[in-house]
């Protein structure tokens, strides 16, 4: 095997301006471009599309992640409302007397303790006027001054509290809660077993920021509404209201889909809670959420590209080797056509002379690839007979090429032997006729010089 010499690098451009080279290296590259770009192709499709498949799965179970965690805290709550109704210390006749408000109070507090989502729990008894917390009891009028809310006041609190049959979160509002502003969530939970006018009412207070808390899961922003009022909005950028997201698609099932908002267009998955009649809705802008796709697909093509080349290169530096064989063999090849000339050059002056070519560019088509070609207008053919006076072998292929190399420049002309072996056939062409008679006296003397020699040069008419 022939050894690496870098001196053969130098080479290199010398080789792309043989045609066989550069064919030989374009059919290397074809074949090896034609299945990578095809693999490459079915690669990049099924590989990114599995990889936006699992990008969709991943924000779904997000979704249902949150779903799950903010309906199992509301679903704590629920039960803790159940045993305060069942709860004989906190009936409207014990919490009637201070003792038993005092009791009534601590057991409140305990049933809260450990429960990380309520502010504050209640219990509105609507004998008694009161609203009791975990820590303390008061009027209505009371409990409005402390809670300072935007939006809810007494009327609509009586409402709530007498005949309100379902639980029920109201809409996240502004409040001033002992003298600091925050934003509040009511969760109302009824007695299952009153079917009449409430006589005691269980809510919640919340922290919209607690929920936000609950919900700031990975780098997207969460919305959960109810009853297609809308609760609250976590956002990089700001809190978006509910006519933001009337058009979207998501209420009763689950499903991904992306939609635009404020210019921005967002991916998102929304899911529907049957326990607590939420929606969520789990956006994130696409920018964002395809920022490692988008990278893999940049960094993929770079590889593609890296890969192409090298191959390019391998390939060029393999040919390299292997196109010096087949240089060798064209060489000798020629080589051998150049040999066999002689009898493709009698064979076609054969087909000429018997009338095988319609037309001279046909003739010319096939003779010249071994330069045998006419460019003269006016055509003829002479027959030379040529004797030796001595005993001698005469070698008439010598007398052929001694013969088309004396012609003069204003002939053109290609010999063959006849069948007897002692006459050779000219077939000449020639511009002019004027002339021709005096250039085939001087071919006669030049051929006669050697005194062991007899010429005679029979010439046919010029067409």
């Amino acid at each position: 095997m022939e050894k690496f010499n870098f001196k053969q690098l130098k080479k290199i451009p010398a080789l792309f301006k043989s045609k066989l080279y550069l064919k030989y290296l374009f059919s290397y590259v074809l074949v090896l471009s034609i299945p990578l770009f095809i693999i490459g192709i079915f690669l990049f499709s099924h590989f990114f599309n599995v990889l936006k498949n699992e990008l969709e799965k991943s924000n779904l179970a997000i979704s249902k992640q949150i779903q799950y965690n903010l309906d199992t805290d509301l679903k704590q709550l629920e039960i803790v409302a159940n045993q305060i109704y069942q709860d004989p210390i906190l009936t409207a006749y014990n919490m009637s007397s201070p003792l038993g408000a005092l009791a009534g109070i601590k057991e409140l507090e305990k049933m809260i303790s450990g429960n990380h989502l309520p502010y504050e729990v209640f219990v509105y008894y609507d004998s008694l006027n009161k609203v009791f917390s975990s820590s303390t009891a008061f009027s209505v009028d009371e409990f409005f001054q402390y809670y300072k809310f935007a939006e809810w006041n007494q009327p609509q609190f009586y409402s709530d509290m007498r005949d309100t049959k379902y639980k029920r979160i109201k809409p996240s509002e502004s409040a001033v809660c002992y003298g600091y502003e925050c934003n509040l969530i009511v969760y109302v939970v009824p007695d299952k077993g009153m079917n009449e006018k409430n006589n005691r009412m269980v809510f919640y207070l919340i922290k919209a920021e607690t929920i936000e808390k609950t919900m700031n899961f990975s780098y997207g922003n969460v919305t959960l509404w109810n009853e297609n009022q809308l609760i609250m909005a976590t956002s990089y950028s700001n809190s978006h209201s509910f006519q933001d997201f009337q058009n979207i698609e998501a209420r009763d099932k689950t499903n991904t889909y992306t939609y635009e908002l404020n210019g921005m267009t967002y991916w998102a998955s929304a899911i529907h809670s049957p326990e607590t009649s939420l929606s969520y809705l789990y956006y994130v802008p696409i920018e964002k959420a395809m920022k490692g796709l988008m990278q893999s697909k940049r960094l993929f093509f770079i590889i593609l590209i890296i890969v192409i080349f090298t191959s390019v290169a391998a390939i060029l530096f393999n040919l390299r080797w292997v196109y010096n064989p087949i240089k060798h063999l064209m060489h000798e090849l020629m080589m051998k056509v150049r040999d066999s000339r002689p009898a493709i050059k009698d064979q076609l002056l054969l087909y000429l002379l018997n009338g095988r070519f319609k037309d001279l560019d046909s003739f010319n088509q096939k003779g010249e690839p071994y330069g045998i070609s006419f460019g003269k207008s006016l055509f003829g053919t002479a027959v030379i007979h040529i004797q030796h006076r001595s005993q001698d072998n005469v070698h008439m292929h010598q007398w052929i090429e001694k013969i088309e190399e004396l012609l003069p420049s204003a002939m053109e002309g290609f010999a063959k032997e006849t069948e007897d072996k002692s006459k050779i056939v000219l077939v000449f062409s020639a511009d002019e006729r004027e002339n021709l008679y005096g250039q085939w006296i001087k071919l006669h003397e030049q051929l006669t010089s050697n005194q062991n020699v007899l010429v005679t040069i029979g010439i046919g008419k010029c067409y």
